[in-house]
Protein backbone atom coordinates (compact mmCIF):
# COMPACT_ATOMS: atom_id res chain seq x y z
CA UNK A 1 0.00 0.00 0.00
CA UNK A 2 2.95 2.35 0.59
CA UNK A 3 4.00 1.78 -3.01
CA UNK A 4 0.57 2.94 -4.18
CA UNK A 5 0.87 6.28 -2.32
CA UNK A 6 4.41 6.73 -3.54
CA UNK A 7 3.24 6.29 -7.14
CA UNK A 8 0.41 8.82 -6.68
CA UNK A 9 2.80 11.37 -5.16
CA UNK A 10 5.24 10.93 -8.05
CA UNK A 11 2.45 11.43 -10.61
CA UNK A 12 1.20 14.55 -8.82
CA UNK A 13 4.73 15.97 -8.65
CA UNK A 14 5.22 15.32 -12.36
CA UNK A 15 1.87 16.93 -13.19
CA UNK A 16 2.70 19.95 -11.04
CA UNK A 17 6.11 20.34 -12.69
CA UNK A 18 4.63 20.14 -16.18
CA UNK A 19 1.96 22.68 -15.23
CA UNK A 20 4.60 25.15 -14.04
CA UNK A 21 6.60 24.69 -17.26
CA UNK A 22 3.46 25.19 -19.35
CA UNK A 23 2.57 28.37 -17.47
CA UNK A 24 6.10 29.76 -17.94
CA UNK A 25 5.93 28.97 -21.67
CA UNK A 26 2.57 30.76 -21.97
CA UNK A 27 3.95 33.86 -20.23
CA UNK A 28 7.03 33.95 -22.47
CA UNK A 29 4.94 33.46 -25.61
CA UNK A 30 2.49 36.19 -24.60
CA UNK A 31 5.33 38.62 -23.86
CA UNK A 32 6.91 37.87 -27.25
CA UNK A 33 3.66 38.48 -29.12
CA UNK A 34 2.74 41.61 -27.13
CA UNK A 35 5.89 43.65 -26.48
CA UNK A 36 3.65 46.42 -25.16
CA UNK A 37 3.28 44.43 -21.95
CA UNK A 38 6.76 45.59 -21.04
CA UNK A 39 7.29 49.32 -20.70
CA UNK A 40 9.74 50.29 -23.40
CA UNK A 41 13.01 51.97 -22.55
CA UNK A 42 14.48 55.11 -23.99
CA UNK A 43 16.47 54.39 -27.12
CA UNK A 44 20.26 54.48 -26.81
CA UNK A 45 20.20 57.28 -29.37
CA UNK A 46 18.46 59.46 -26.77
CA UNK A 47 21.16 58.98 -24.18
CA UNK A 48 23.16 62.05 -24.99
CA UNK A 49 23.66 65.62 -24.08
CA UNK A 50 20.85 68.12 -24.53
CA UNK A 51 22.97 70.33 -26.81
CA UNK A 52 22.68 67.95 -29.75
CA UNK A 53 19.03 67.03 -29.17
CA UNK A 54 17.90 68.65 -32.42
CA UNK A 55 20.47 66.68 -34.44
CA UNK A 56 19.05 63.37 -33.28
CA UNK A 57 16.22 61.95 -35.35
CA UNK A 58 13.73 61.82 -32.51
CA UNK A 59 10.02 62.54 -32.61
CA UNK A 60 8.06 64.69 -30.18
CA UNK A 61 5.40 63.85 -27.60
CA UNK A 62 2.30 62.01 -28.88
CA UNK A 63 3.93 61.19 -32.21
CA UNK A 64 4.43 57.62 -33.39
CA UNK A 65 7.73 56.01 -32.42
CA UNK A 66 9.40 52.65 -32.92
CA UNK A 67 11.77 50.65 -30.74
CA UNK A 68 12.74 48.30 -33.53
CA UNK A 69 12.45 49.93 -36.95
CA UNK A 70 14.52 52.85 -38.08
CA UNK A 71 15.35 56.12 -36.40
CA UNK A 72 11.93 56.83 -34.87
CA UNK A 73 13.03 57.29 -31.29
CA UNK A 74 11.59 59.61 -28.65
CA UNK A 75 13.02 62.44 -26.62
CA UNK A 76 11.05 60.91 -23.76
CA UNK A 77 9.80 57.31 -23.63
CA UNK A 78 8.37 55.20 -26.43
CA UNK A 79 5.26 53.56 -24.95
CA UNK A 80 3.85 50.54 -26.78
CA UNK A 81 0.27 49.58 -25.83
CA UNK A 82 -0.99 46.05 -26.40
CA UNK A 83 -3.03 47.27 -29.39
CA UNK A 84 -2.14 50.12 -31.72
CA UNK A 85 0.99 52.06 -32.55
CA UNK A 86 3.74 53.01 -30.13
CA UNK A 87 3.77 56.68 -29.15
CA UNK A 88 6.13 59.09 -27.43
CA UNK A 89 5.43 60.16 -23.88
CA UNK A 90 7.30 62.96 -22.16
CA UNK A 91 10.24 64.93 -23.42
Amino acid sequence: SFRFFEEIIMRLATLLGLSVLHLALCVLTCTAHHPGLEKSRVSYENMGDEENAEERSCVHERETCSKVRGPLCCRGECICPIYGDCFCYGS
